[in-house]
């Protein structure tokens, strides 16, 4: 897969770049850890491919609609999903991690929880209340793999996208302002849910416009 030079990244190296940092950042870690959860899988299939082997134990967090529809394909496709622990949740709701326990998960065990292209469509007491429900429930030395944006971003994006339009979505408005001291702002923010960063890739911070999204762990 192409990809520009990290700190380099415009807009059109979102989705290649992102994938990278995500995928570094996992593989780095999942030797350490004994479970795997995707936080609004969508139809990612990381849990097919790059993590199959692995000794983790795997679930993917979705909508009902999405995760049957994703389903369905992957069986058409004869893509084996056996080993994937589904369950329906929805993050704007308070039982999201009531529904994950009920399907195996074990909060004592060291776990990394991917969070990819799912917190800009959410509000920031969303995001931070998921972040706080995860540091509760996660054993020591558990981390949180995500993506944040920048509000000038998060502002573009809703403004020029006709994805948005034509599928009647909206960004959720939660965004860090990395305008002048990108490092600062995240510090702050992942302090403040009383965790700490890791590995973490800031996209643009080399070019004009500067800081516009971080792919970063959260680590508990």
């Amino acid at each position: 897969m192409r990809h520009t030079p990290e700190g380099e990244e415009e807009v059109l190296n979102l989705v290649p770049n992102r994938t990278i940092y995500f995928d570094e950042l996992i593989n780095n870690r999942k030797d350490k850890a004994e479970q795997f959860v995707v936080l609004g899988a969508g139809f990612d299939t990381r849990c097919y491919g790059l993590l199959k082997a692995t000794n983790l134990k795997l679930f993917e967090l979705d909508q009902s609609a999405t995760q049957q529809l994703k389903i369905q394909q992957l069986n058409k496709a004869h893509v084996d999903c056996s080993a994937v622990t589904f369950v329906a949740a929805d993050f704007t709701k308070n039982d999201w991690f009531q529904r994950l326990e009920e399907a195996g998960y074990d909060p004592s065990k060291k776990t990394i929880f991917l969070w990819e292209g799912v917190t800009l469509y959410l509000s920031e007491s969303e995001v931070r209340r998921t972040l706080e429900t995860v540091r509760a429930n996660s054993a020591a030395g558990s981390a949180v793999i995500a993506d944040l944006y920048d509000f000038i971003f998060l502002k573009f994006i809703n403004k020029a996208s006709k994805v948005l339009e034509a599928t009647d979505e909206s960004l959720g408005g939660f965004g860090l302002d990395f305008s002048t001291n990108h490092e600062n702002t995240l510090s702050k923010f992942v302090e403040s849910e009383n965790a700490t960063s890791g590995k973490t890739y800031f996209m643009g911070h080399k070019t004009k416009k500067g800081t516009w999204m971080v792919v970063t762990e959260i680590l508990f």
